[in-house]
C-alpha cells in the first residue's frame, strides 16, 4: 500500500506541478494490450495472491507498481512484494508467484511448469486504457538552463526512431542474438 500511495503521491505532485515539466517528445513506452515482457508467473490454476509473498524484480519499479495497482484495485488482493534479483531458474523451482520483466520474461514464455498473466494486457482489460511505462520529460528550470541539450536529446530520439523504422530487421536480428530468444518472438515483441 505504501508503494501505491507513493506512486499516487508522485502522480498528484506531477499533476499539481505539471507546468514545471516539459514533455520533450511524444516518445514513450506504453501499451494498449499485451507486451509479452512483463508477466506474473504462478503454479496454481489462478494466482492466490492475498497475503502471499510475491517476488518482484528490484530493477523494475514501474512493473512492480503496475502489479500492486492491479492487485489492490482490480484483483482484491494484498500480496507482500519482495524485491529480488534471482536467476529465473531458481524462481521457477519454487512455489511462490513472481514477476519477470524484459529478456528474462521473453526467454521463459514457453516454459511448461507455470501459468502467467501479461500485466499490461490485464491493465487494459481492467481499464480499457493504455499503461504508460515511461515518458520523456524535463523540468522547466533545466530546460531554461540548457535548452540546447534538451533540443539535441529530442533530435537524437527522433533520429534513433527514424533509423529504427528503416532498419527493423537489423535491430530484430541483434535483439535475437543478444536475448537468445527466437526471431519470431522478438519480431512479435517489437510489433507490440
Amino acid at each position: 500500500a505504501s508503494d501505491v500511495r507513493s506512486l499516487l503521491t508522485r502522480l498528484i505532485d506531477f499533476l499539481k506541478n505539471r507546468f514545471a515539466y516539459i514533455l520533450l517528445s511524444d516518445f514513450g513506452i506504453a501499451a494498449t494490450g499485451p507486451v509479452l515482457s512483463v508477466r506474473l508467473f504462478f503454479k496454481t490454476a489462478t494466482p492466490d495472491l492475498d497475503g502471499q509473498t510475491v517476488y518482484v524484480p528490484s530493477s523494475s519499479a514501474s512493473s512492480t507498481r503496475l502489479f500492486k495497482i492491479l492487485c489492490r484495485y482490480f484483483w482484491n488482493s494484498s500480496p507482500k512484494c519482495e524485491p529480488v534479483e534471482a536467476d529465473p531458474s531458481l524462481l521457477f523451482s519454487q512455489d511462490k508467484p513472481f514477476l519477470l520483466v524484459g529478456d528474462q520474461c521473453l526467454a521463459n514464455l514457453d516454459q511448461s511448469t507455470h501459468r502467467s498473466i501479461d500485466l499490461s494486457e490485464a491493465w487494459h482489460k481492467a481499464t480499457t486504457k493504455s499503461f504508460v511505462f515511461a515518458v520523456v520529460a524535463t523540468r522547466n528550470d533545466s530546460f531554461r538552463r540548457d535548452p540546447k541539450a534538451a533540443i539535441e536529446f529530442h533530435k537524437y530520439l527522433e533520429d534513433s526512431f527514424a533509423w529504427w523504422q528503416q532498419h527493423q530487421d537489423t535491430v530484430i536480428h541483434a535483439a535475437t542474438q543478444r536475448s537468445g530468444c527466437q526471431h519470431d518472438l522478438i519480431k512479435e515483441y517489437y510489433s507490440l
